[in-house]
């Protein structure tokens, strides 16, 4: 082998292994850059976690105090219900200037990306014909609200059919009776928030769209409330539960 030749495969070896050094500096470069996003996001679902948990704990130590004393409390005055669903749910309904704020703020009003259970604030909590109620989930996070995917099992649901809303004059009942899932954004008419609003084609639409069918005690109601959950995760979808409000309360 003459010289020229050596040189050569000499020169195309150093090639080799700068090129084999580069691809195994950015392979390690990437691991720790992922390594580090990784442990960012253990880090903030934490953090997360145990604010909402701290808040929530806050309410459940208070609970039968009265609305009034709450708002105080956790200094928000755009608190208006307890919501409750008897072995499934207890927290604060909060309804804002619109549908953006408490999407990403508790309801002591901390910023929080889990956000809070709230009210349209188009909705008329005594008047409205249809409420509205908007909550978020993330799917594999440890959060209260993550106990309503349970309707997606019929036995569940038809044993968890009552929802309560508390407010300063009254406790409101209602039966759920519908419950949906959706990958899509269902459209939205304003005619919803009108006062004559009739209701019977509209439960007999969303009892058409329910996973399953209910038991039903409440014939007639002059209000559908609806909760919508987005819960976010790899399959991303969203759960609508449909309750009918009881008129003897």
């Amino acid at each position: 082998m003459d010289t020229s030749t050596k040189r050569l495969l000499y020169r195309v070896m150093i090639i080799v292994v700068i090129g084999a050094f580069t691809v195994f500096l950015s392979n390690v470069t990437n691991a720790l850059v992922n390594r580090h996003m990784m442990e960012q996001y253990e880090k903030e679902l934490e953090e997360t976690e145990q604010a909402v948990s701290l808040t929530e704990a806050s309410f459940l130590e208070q609970e039968t105090r009265s609305l009034e004393y709450l708002r105080g409390t956790f200094q928000n005055d755009d608190i208006i219900a307890k919501l409750s669903i008897p072995g499934v749910l207890s927290t604060l309904l909060v309804k804002g200037d619109d549908n953006q704020f408490y999407r990403t703020h508790l309801f002591d009003r901390t910023e929080n990306k889990t956000g809070s259970i709230f009210l349209d604030y188009r909705n008329e909590m005594t008047s409205s014909p249809r409420l509205f109620l908007y909550g978020r989930d993330f799917d594999h996070w440890n959060l209260s609200i993550h106990e309503l995917q349970n309707y997606l099992d019929p036995n569940f649901g038809v044993n968890h059919q009552e929802l309560f809303l508390e407010t300063d004059q009254e406790v409101y009942r209602y039966e759920i009776f519908s419950v949906e899932v959706s990958r899509e954004e269902p459209e939205m008419s304003e005619t919803v928030f009108e006062e004559a609003l009739d209701l019977s084609d509209t439960i007999h639409e969303l009892e058409r769209r329910s996973r399953y069918l209910f038991p039903t005690k409440v014939t007639k109601t002059k209000q559908i409330l609806t909760m919508k959950t987005v819960v976010e995760g790899e399959d991303t979808f969203l759960l609508f539960l449909h309750a009918k409000r009881r008129e003897d309360t």
